[in-house]
């Protein structure tokens, strides 16, 4: 089954249709908080209402060339969108581009093969944890509608989107016309159209969902077990510059009674790449397929089954296959001819403030700055607390007094981690002053113990490492 109606192949080719609708748009503030909105382009592209040429009061010129665009249906003075248009505005830093996001309508369920999704929820997730950085080339690997290609137009001089789906790269042409962004387009699986390419920045919202259906072009993954997440992971340095990133979202396998990180450990290099892998969500089996179940509507009546069928099929996938969850999250990589790398593989179950892409960016620095420093490194350079991040205390009532209960620094923005910290530790933070040198700082604070300064450096040096990978502190420039 095909989501209908077809759209012109090349868009670019309609350009003055292109621009009378953009024009529309801007007239009507059919934008993201446009003031005088048109309230019915809202009802037309949003909640798919049928409406008469009246009730939309738009131009018949600019009508006519939503109609060849593929954007609407029009019979006798009625009309009714034949794709979903969203205002979307991509914030870069204290910038911000607007355009907008065509996509199909969810309508009847099971959804089409081809069906091409807007800006839902592992899209948004996508975009916030992608680091905003100016860079000359980046790739969407599996672009969709073009929504990472609206907010990577923000910050990267060129672009590429690929997609299976040629669908969903129509749509995504009409996306980027609409919106005033070049990008070129490319058919294929995975990295194969770009095979001897190399991005500075590369993004990911691929087809992850593991299990034996493959129909859904937008979202199953068509490859054993989590093997799609894995071939991004081990195919994108080909295609990285030198510290050049890769950011995706991907599903892995728990399997049997190994921690999962054994199980993803081997996905990365061991030289010339660092390595970040977020879980922040585990569904045991059932629920996982439920879940993607409910999604599609799919009840696989094209061969027959029924849904209890289906979900029965995918269970027992798993249950061959030794699966015991599911975890889902982020994946950041960074090639580097530095050594050693890093890979980080963790679990961060806790509310995040998004968009967390500067968080990733701050972490992948502070390993890399802190790779080329040895410990008389950490020591002759100046330290300081990171701005949003506090010392908090806790205390208990005890013998008519408040008794000390322990004490934790506490990041209030972005990651939102906590780490526990002792009297010492607190003291050394506190005098950390971004100035003087750390040997200097732990001069001080053994003399005011009276502990050992040699073994108060060693603890110190390790314990910064870990508070600067974790977003706690930063190491400064080097004193004068």
């Amino acid at each position: 089954m095909t989501a209908e109606p077809d759209l012109p192949d090349q868009p670019d080719a309609h350009t003055d249709d292109v621009h009378r609708v953009r024009a529309a748009f801007d007239r009507a503030g059919f934008l993201v908080g446009g003031q005088n909105a048109h309230a019915s382009l809202t009802r037309l592209f949003g909640a798919h209402d049928e409406l008469t040429l009246d009730e939309v009061g738009i131009e018949p010129d600019a009508l006519a060339a939503m109609q060849r665009l593929g954007l609407v249906r029009i019979a006798g003075d009625r009309l009714r969108a034949a794709m979903r248009v969203d205002p979307y505005t991509a914030s870069i830093g204290d910038a911000s581009r607007s355009g907008w996001l065509v996509s199909d309508f969810l309508g009847a369920r099971p959804l089409p093969a081809d069906h091409v999704l807007g800006a839902g929820g592992a899209a948004t997730t996508l975009a916030a944890i992608t680091a905003r950085r100016a860079v000359g080339s980046a790739l969407d690997l599996g672009t969709g509608g073009g929504i990472q290609l609206l907010h990577l137009a923000g910050h990267a001089q060129s672009l590429v989107g690929t997609d299976t789906n040629p669908r969903a790269l129509r749509l995504a042409g009409l996306s980027m016309a609409l919106s005033g962004v070049s990008a070129e387009l490319l058919r294929g699986d995975r990295f194969t159209p770009v095979q001897d390419r190399r991005f500075d920045l590369i993004v990911s919202n691929p087809p992850m969902v593991i299990g034996p259906s493959s129909r859904l072009e937008y979202r199953d993954s068509r490859l054993e077990g989590d093997a799609m997440t894995r071939s991004i992971v081990e195919g994108a340095p080909a295609h990285l510059t030198e510290g050049g990133s890769c950011q995706l979202l991907g599903h892995w396998l728990h399997v049997g009674t190994r921690d999962w990180r054994e199980t993803v450990a081997g996905w990365f290099p061991q030289s010339g790449l660092d390595a970040w892998m977020v879980q922040r969500e585990v569904l045991d089996p059932a629920a996982y397929v439920d879940l993607w179940l409910e999604d599609s509507g799919d009840d696989d009546g094209s061969r027959g089954r029924s849904l209890t069928q289906l979900r029965e099929r995918w269970l027992g996938w798993f249950a061959e296959h030794e699966v015991t969850a599911i975890g889902m999250g982020w994946i950041t990589l960074r090639r580097t001819d530095d050594t050693p790398t890093i890979t980080r593989l963790e679990e961060l179950r806790q509310p995040v403030e998004q968009p967390v892409g500067a968080a990733i960016s701050q972490y992948l620095d502070a390993v890399g700055s802190l790779r080329l420093l040895n410990d008389d490194g950490v020591l002759a350079r100046a330290w300081r607390v990171l701005p949003g991040v506090r010392l908090d205390q806790r205390w208990r009532a005890e013998g008519g007094q408040w008794q000390a209960d322990g004490q934790n620094l506490v990041q209030l923005s972005l990651l939102l981690r906590v780490a526990g910290i002792d009297g010492i530790g607190a003291a050394v933070l506190g005098a950390c002053d971004g100035k003087r040198p750390l040997r200097d700082v732990l001069r001080g604070i053994a003399a005011d113990f009276e502990i050992d300064v040699r073994g108060l450096e060693a603890g110190v040096i390790e314990a910064l490492r870990g508070l600067a990978a974790d977003g706690f502190v930063e190491v400064c420039a080097p004193p004068d």
